[in-house]
């Protein structure tokens, strides 16, 4: 009787954390250069992502919706993105353009790997970046937010970080909240635990934060240590291999349409 194959174990990095390998210096900085590279080709982690639903709710990976959560700000990255045409929840396309950083929006600039580049210079001097550009003609064409890596308040070591994405009419008091936690405790944000809620005053779902807890010591340490693991994850640029499928090609079809006879004779 053949002997049975041992159960598939599921992946994980404990093994490897045991694993002390001294590699010589040129073939460090070629593993750096690559991770880097793999860092672009991939998305964010879809499943560590709070999503924020039209309803006003947080919904979570498992489905579940929240009215308010909580959750320590490990730190966060600005986001410009310009996508061509409405927002369709059935079909989700990349950002013509994009910039992401950690900096002041103002100082972003294009990403390389962004598939159509608006502007050749800093975003601020975009048009797509001015009031009254959006198709609207109220708001920006291109859209500001913030991106924040969270621990939740029970989490413990080798708990996975979740991201939760800030719209434009949050960035400004959200920069307020972490101005006043820096001037009345002296304190960065991963020192405290902060809800989440969203503005009743709003017609949209718009997230607030406030009601800062200290955390206890041993969350602000695993917060600290989770710093670097916090930017690797906001770094990574959202996926654009299926723009000439999902953007380009619609494009094309919908220029096709419009080039169609209608069906009446002329006379």
């Amino acid at each position: 009787m053949a002997a049975k194959k041992p159960a598939a174990k599921p992946a994980t990095t404990a093994v490897a954390q045991r694993a002390q390998v001294q590699l010589p210096a040129e073939v460090q900085e070629q593993m750096a250069a690559d991770i880097a590279a793999f860092q672009q080709r991939m998305s964010a982690p879809t499943g560590n992502r709070i999503a924020v639903t039209q309803d006003k709710k947080f919904r979570n990976a498992a489905g579940d919706k929240f009215d308010t959560m909580s959750g320590v700000v490990v730190d966060f990255v600005a986001k410009k993105a310009f996508y061509e045409g409405a927002y369709d929840k059935d079909n989700i396309v990349p950002p013509n353009c994009f910039a992401l950083g950690f900096v002041p929006h103002d100082a972003l600039e294009p990403s390389e790997n962004s598939p159509e580049t608006q502007h050749h210079d800093a975003c601020k001097t975009c048009p797509k970046n001015q009031f009254k550009s959006a198709d609207n003609g109220k708001g920006k064409a291109c859209k500001d937010s913030y991106i924040l890596a969270l621990l939740p308040p029970d989490a413990e070591e080798g708990a996975p970080l979740v991201t939760l994405e800030l719209s434009a009419t949050a960035i400004k008091p959200f920069e307020k909240y972490v101005r006043d936690l820096a001037r009345d405790f002296g304190k960065a944000p991963y020192c405290f635990v902060t809800e989440f809620y969203f503005d009743d005053a709003s017609d949209f779902p718009s997230v607030r934060c406030g009601n800062p807890q200290v955390a206890d010591g041993n969350l602000i340490a695993l917060a600290y240590m989770q710093r670097e693991e916090a930017q690797k994850l906001l770094s990574v640029e959202p996926q654009t291999g299926d723009f000439e499928e999902k953007v380009i090609a619609k494009r094309g079809a919908k220029s096709k349409s419009k080039g169609k006879p209608n069906g009446r004779v002329a006379r």
